[in-house]
């Protein structure tokens, strides 16, 4: 029996996976039939090792493909070039096997007497003719991937690696020599834009090492579709009557089709949901109401690697830590532009994304993940989360959530806590408040998430999801009647996608009065012949 896999290389005889293959591998192998050298690099765990492997598999017959990682490099094979090079002969002779190499190819890869002395006394320059010799006698073109190959780019020994390999290139584009049909590079770093010394003398020219690789614009994300045709295998095995259409866009819609956060919600789902009270039949497991229980769990797992990883970049670049922060806490805009280092950074490390002409968190998971990360941090002393504590069980009535207690209950704390609070402190900290407090109210039972950010981050969606049940809050910063009334629309906008009758408008007024609105719209659509 199949299941969902979420560590290493996904298997298609014992995964239930999403096939690529129709998409991403055919434009990507219109690259390598074009002899372009170029880099796949994708945020961690997002299917790049996967993604050789695919390659490899439907290369196999046209090219010979030598696939290796330099994960499996140490300290030692850095050391030196002659290290390096040892460990490269050996990982490019296990590729040749591998492939299928004529065995008078390997022999010839593997024969030391041609280059006497040079091959490890002067290991690059001899490696470069080594290769051209390969190249040359090969009776098919030669495609090397190198996976995990940003693992040593500090390195120096590895900048004069990647410069053979240019110098390679650059001289079989004059028809002086032979080269490998593509090089490919997988990695989280975009070595093409990455700017070095090329030689350790050379104190004032920076330059990059791999600028001769092509752009590589596949989309690896899982499309609705790519999604439901996995939903589809797993369906025929286990012929649960899930809506697998249905099934799909929630999937899509919380994860932007992030590869590992898929495969984990279905893992849940399958392992953790189905079979638990409430939960007994697949039809069940796989409807909303079992998808959020799993949303719910992946949002409070304390060792998710993806996650772990995510905390560790925030702590490497304060530069980016910031960033979010004013955008998610403060509704700042980033608008686009390519040459944001902020921006490259974000999207190198699966934080951001661009949507038209702005910037947006990358996904919902990873949005409620960092709210809930930098609301812990933020705490504002601990007193309005404080006293949603201790109200907490008042908050739920029959097994439903009471938004009308809690909204005003938070207008009258706010008020007490906060009432003596400067204007500036209050509008640039009044969203946090909120979210810090209904988080306390809904932990360990519901979760939340910000649907949207106006541009001039004056409007704040915010969507909770409380046993089956959502509820609709619009937060706003009060800027006149007009603009109210504006807002006012855009929550019925919200009503009507969501199906909801009521829903309401948060509104943070910076008057002398400091008055707090919480208002309600019940039936506002069904009232309204335009919607």
């Amino acid at each position: 029996m199949k299941c969902f896999n979420t560590e290493a290389i996904c298997d298609p005889d014992i995964h239930y996976m999403v096939d690529t293959s129709n998409y991403s591998a055919a434009k990507t192998i219109r690259l390598i039939d074009e002899q372009k050298y170029f880099t796949i690099n994708r945020p961690r765990q997002y299917g790049k090792s996967h993604m050789l492997l695919k390659l490899a598999q439907l290369l196999k017959g046209k090219y010979y493909v030598l696939s290796m990682s330099l994960q499996a490099a140490g300290t030692a094979e850095f050391s030196s070039e002659a290290n390096f090079i040892r460990f490269f002969d050996s990982q490019v002779a296990r590729g040749m096997t591998l492939a299928g190499c004529p065995a008078e190819l390997i022999a010839l890869w593997n024969n030391p007497e041609p280059w006497g002395s040079e091959r490890y006394d002067l290991p690059f320059s001899c490696l470069r003719n080594r290769i051209v010799q390969l190249c040359t006698a090969s009776d098919r073109g030669i495609v090397l991937m190198v996976d995990e190959a940003d693992s040593c780019l500090d390195n120096q020994i590895m900048i004069n690696f990647l410069r053979v390999l240019r110098e390679n290139y650059i001289a079989a584009g004059k028809k002086e020599e032979r080269r490998f049909q593509s090089v490919i590079l997988a990695g989280i770093t975009d070595i093409k834009h990455l700017k070095v010394k090329l030689r350790p003398d050379d104190q004032h020219s920076q330059n990059s090492p791999w600028n001769i690789a092509a752009d590589f614009n596949v989309d690896m994300s899982f499309s609705t579709e790519e999604i439901a045709g996995m939903l589809r295998d797993y369906e025929a095995d286990h012929q649960t009557g899930m809506d697998i259409t249905a099934m799909a866009e929630l999937l899509r819609e919380y994860t932007s089709g992030y590869p590992v956060l898929v495969a984990r919600l279905c893992k849940i789902i399958d392992e953790d949901v189905l079979g638990t009270p409430g939960f007994e039949s697949g039809a069940k497991a796989w409807s909303r109401e079992g998808f959020l229980i799993a949303v719910k769990a992946i949002l409070e797992e304390e060792n998710n690697p993806l996650f772990a990883d995510m905390l560790k970049q925030l702590s490497d670049h304060p530069e980016l830590d910031k960033l979010l922060r004013n955008m998610l806490l403060k509704g700042k805009t980033l608008c686009y532009a390519p040459d944001d280092d902020r921006y490259q950074l974000g999207k190198l490390y699966g934080f951001l994304k661009r949507d038209g002409d702005y910037i947006r968190v990358a996904n919902r998971i990873f949005q409620t993940r960092l709210y809930n990360h930098f609301l812990k941090q933020e705490d504002l002393d601990g007193q309005l989360e404080g006293s949603a504590l201790d109200l907490k069980s008042r908050f739920e009535k029959n097994g439903h959530l009471d938004m009308d207690l809690v909204l005003t209950t938070f207008q009258r704390i706010y008020g007490e806590v906060y009432g003596n609070r400067i204007d500036s402190f209050l509008e640039d900290n009044g969203r946090d408040i909120f979210l810090l407090y209904l988080k306390t109210i809904i932990n360990g039972t519901g979760h939340y998430y910000v649907e949207a950010v106006l541009s001039d981050g004056t409007r704040t969606d915010v969507v909770v999801d409380y046993k089956g049940e959502q509820f609709v809050i619009e937060m706003k910063i009060w800027r006149g009647q007009a603009y109210n009334a504006d807002g006012e629309v855009q929550l019925v906008g919200y009503l009507n996608k969501y199906r909801l009758d009521k829903g309401w408008m948060l509104t943070f007024s910076f008057l002398k009065n400091k008055v707090q609105l919480v208002k309600d719209y019940q039936n506002y659509c069904k009232n309204k012949p335009a919607c």
